[in-house]
């Protein structure tokens, strides 16, 4: 039986070469050991949306590649069509966050993460940064945290390769780390 109080976060994503899925599941890992949470992974590139999944959410993390300085067509898609709950006022007041992956070190990663964000403050919702400076070390030991250094949200460089199995470990820690401060935040919400 679930915690009241522990929140349910939906973990919006769109992954393009398998990058991002690995972010996806980084957050959600996150989600879980912070305040108990429950992950909802909701992949938007392949098939309709559960809206109804994403009624219960208590926080949206959203997650996509960066392709030609923007999220792909098919996230693109599922955010104007959150419009409905817009409408309603669905989303107002819960926290909410990003992530994105591009292949160079900066690549445009910034402009992802504010169209996330644009369309969150549209929605009344709150924006949960990194409160971690680039190159933290990590704890307990492990990779550094923010590895290229960004705020609003984590950010990964994929492999040229293409192998998302060859990411760098920094920036799924990275990932994690997001999601378990969103998860915290959500839990701090609900319990007020």
């Amino acid at each position: 039986m679930l915690n009241p109080l522990s929140p349910v976060v939906a973990v919006v994503y769109c992954s393009v070469s398998g990058h991002v899925v690995r972010m996806a599941e980084a957050v959600a890992d996150g989600v879980r050991t912070s305040a108990a949470g429950t992950p909802i992974l909701v992949d938007v590139g392949h098939g309709a949306v559960s809206w109804d999944d994403l009624a219960v959410a208590d926080a949206v993390v959203f997650g996509a590649p960066n392709h030609l300085g923007a999220p792909p067509w098919p996230f693109e898609r599922f955010l104007q069509e959150s419009a409905r709950l817009w409408a309603a006022h669905s989303w107002r007041n819960l926290p909410c966050a990003g992530f994105t992956c591009s292949l160079a070190p900066a690549g445009d990663k910034l402009r992802v993460l504010e169209r996330f964000l644009t369309v969150a403050l549209q929605h009344g919702m709150l924006w949960v940064g990194l409160d971690v400076r680039a190159n933290q070390p990590a704890m307990p030991e492990g990779p550094p945290l923010n590895r290229l250094g960004y705020r609003l949200g984590a950010v990964a460089q994929a492999t040229p390769e293409g192998d998302p199995k060859l990411m760098d470990l920094a920036d799924l820690r990275t990932a994690e780390y997001l999601g378990a401060r969103v998860a915290r935040v959500a839990a701090a919400l609900k319990a007020t």
